[in-house]
């Protein structure tokens, strides 16, 4: 049973890492760039060590790093730069995936970065073009947030359910989606008073309440509700050929479905208020 700070989101960690970087992710940012840095651009010596490469030198000194004195010798470059790295601002660590990326056009070390920036959570992705670019913003994020506070238990319950199989270090995108869509249904329940029905029921009987809802959102919902029954490993079974969703699929239900839960929300107790 989570704690009370947790229930009520005062202990609680952002679906995605914006403006952040948690010590696990940073841990495996520079494991995969030092392979990859020092595999492109330091340069074995006859007459020593491992000597970095100028143009490391000077993208060290100048660029990111601004460390006055760095060393020929590998070993006590790559503590050097380590030291800034874990101790520097999340943005800078960004900062040089993508400077990184952009001049060495690697496509191992950015589907290796994107790798981990999935099994994270980060909000970040690299391009094809080696940007470093949001996958989320933050009408989005809020929408999330706004649905895992809102007043009814059975409803914020499916939204925090959805939110922890999304983030868990072993995710469960195919749990996370069928939470985020009983979030929608638990609403729908709530407003029609029937605790039996069915989202695709339960949709179209919100008319009966006084609430109308546009066609087009009625029938979105309705396809995203057969959606969820189709799709394979989310409301039944996993079956043969049948392919598991993905960070981007969970990620668009949890907050299509927060946002619709929040709109809904909104509508159901302005009626409320009129009729008082």
């Amino acid at each position: 049973m989570n704690k009370f700070s947790q229930r009520m989101w005062f202990e609680s960690e952002p679906l995605l890492q914006k403006e952040d970087i948690s010590e696990s992710l940073k841990n495996k940012i520079w494991n995969i760039l030092t392979i990859h840095l020092f595999k492109h651009y330091v340069k074995w010596s006859e007459f020593g060590p491992y000597i970095p490469d100028f143009f490391l030198l000077k993208y060290a000194n100048h660029f990111w790093l601004n460390i006055d004195q760095l060393s020929s010798n590998a070993r006590d470059f790559k503590t050097s730069l380590s030291m800034k790295f874990h101790k520097g601002e999340w943005y800078w660590i960004y900062d040089l995936v993508e400077f990184f990326n952009v001049i060495n056009n690697n496509q191992d070390f950015r589907k290796e970065i994107n790798q981990v920036l999935i099994e994270e959570n980060s909000a970040y992705r690299i391009s094809q073009e080696g940007l470093v670019i949001p996958i989320t913003n933050e009408e989005e994020l809020a929408a999330v947030d706004q649905a895992s506070r809102n007043p009814y238990n059975s409803v914020s319950t499916h939204i925090e359910k959805a939110i922890s199989h999304f983030k868990s270090q072993a995710p469960d995108y195919a749990n996370s989606i069928k939470e985020s869509i009983l979030a929608v249904e638990a609403i729908c329940k709530i407003i029609i008073e029937d605790e039996r029905a069915t989202l695709g029921k339960a949709i179209k009987k919100l008319k009966e309440k006084w609430l109308i809802i546009h066609p087009v959102l009625e029938t979105a919902f309705d396809k995203l509700y057969g959606y969820t029954s189709d799709e394979g490993g989310i409301r039944h079974a996993f079956s043969e050929g049948d392919t598991p969703p993905t960070f981007d699929e969970a990620k668009y239900m949890l907050v299509a479905c927060s946002a619709f839960v929040n709109y809904l929300i909104s509508k159901y107790e302005w009626l409320m208020l009129l009729k008082k």
